[in-house]
């Protein structure tokens, strides 16, 4: 990979004063409650020991961004000079798809456009022969500005996700002596109820339930096909295609702009949710017009099962693939959590 324009972090000159963060939200105009960057704490309780550090993070406009790969409706492109991984507004239906993917949690959605937004590099900076508006107002130097070679990809940094993805940013690893163990710290143990005000799971079933209720109707009608392939039991296509319907329906529903939600079938050749929409519409509409014909034939049936279970495990691969933040894969059993 030829070198690339990338952000540079110094953990060391940090001091968590979230100049980088005000500047993007003033220069971007976002409105209130909306950061692009922000600066995470780690060590926020002063554990005696542990490192205290400040990470400034935003997108890292991947070399092989996840969130580009997975966008059911292609909304975003890259810009080549830049190397900037942008967002088409107007393409977007607002699924959030994108940030289940990035390792980073780097999308944000717009409550009032129904879109999905984030960094944007400072293109129009860039272009201009500037640095971005969050490199120019850090205060200490943390914050910095220059090219990324293969060779200076991050390495082992607490706080930063390990994803094999090429992230535009080098971040300098803190000093030796800023490992050794501090005892001027506050008590190491404060009350569980702060440790947990620190968890903020990024799928919730609060948030998510009209997907896990899509889930278990694909599944339940999945099952009621199979039993009436095998003779148990017999099935009407109107409830049949009813409960499918309104499954889809439940499953548009999560969606921010939901009158462009036939873009969510456009990319079938990386995004498994462009897949799972396709699959759960195959099946729907095989099993409706082998209930509907009353002479269909044997084969049909058989079809209606093997398509109904390649959807249940297209959904399945559309969890697989949303990661925490931070850490590894998420199976389609923690929505519940």
């Amino acid at each position: 990979m030829s070198a690339r324009p990338s952000f540079i972090v110094d953990v060391n000159k940090c001091t968590g004063c979230h100049a980088c963060a005000m500047s993007c939200q003033i220069a971007n105009d976002l409105p209130v409650g909306t950061q692009w960057r922000e600066v995470r704490t780690f060590n926020e309780l002063h554990v005696p020991g542990v490192e205290v550090m400040h990470l400034s993070l935003a997108c890292n406009h991947c070399a092989d961004a996840p969130c580009m790969e997975q966008c059911p409706a292609t909304a975003y492109h890259r810009d080549e000079k830049s190397g900037a991984v942008l967002i088409e507004a107007e393409a977007c239906i607002g699924c959030r798809y994108c940030s289940w993917a990035c390792p980073y949690g780097a999308p944000r959605f717009d409550e009032d456009r129904g879109v999905m937004t984030k960094c944007t590099f400072c293109v129009e900076k860039q272009q201009a022969g500037e640095a971005p508006a969050c490199v120019t107002s850090c205060p200490t130097g943390a914050l910095d500005w220059g090219e990324l070679t293969t060779e200076q990809q991050v390495q082992d940094v607490p706080g930063f996700a390990q994803a094999e993805i090429g992230p535009a940013i080098r971040v300098e690893s803190l000093k030796p002596e800023r490992l050794l163990p501090e005892m001027t710290h506050p008590p190491a143990m404060p009350p569980w109820r702060v440790l947990k005000s620190r968890i903020v799971p990024q799928i919730t079933f609060k948030h998510e339930w009209t997907l896990a209720v899509f889930t278990v109707l694909v599944a339940a009608l999945l099952g009621a096909i199979a039993a009436r392939q095998a003779g148990v039991s017999d099935l009407d296509w109107r409830v049949f295609l009813g409960l499918g319907a309104g499954g889809m329906a439940l499953s548009a529903s999560h969606l921010g702009r939901r009158e462009r939600s036939w873009r969510a079938a456009l990319h079938l050749d990386t995004s498994w949710l462009s897949r799972e929409i396709v699959l759960v519409g195959a099946f729907l509409g095989l099993g409706s017009a082998d209930l509907f014909l009353p002479d269909s034939p044997g084969w049909l049936g058989w079809l209606v099962v093997v398509t109904g279970y390649l959807a249940l495990a297209g959904i399945d691969r559309v969890y697989t693939v949303a990661t925490i933040r931070g850490a590894g894969p998420l199976h389609s059993a923690m929505a519940l959590g």
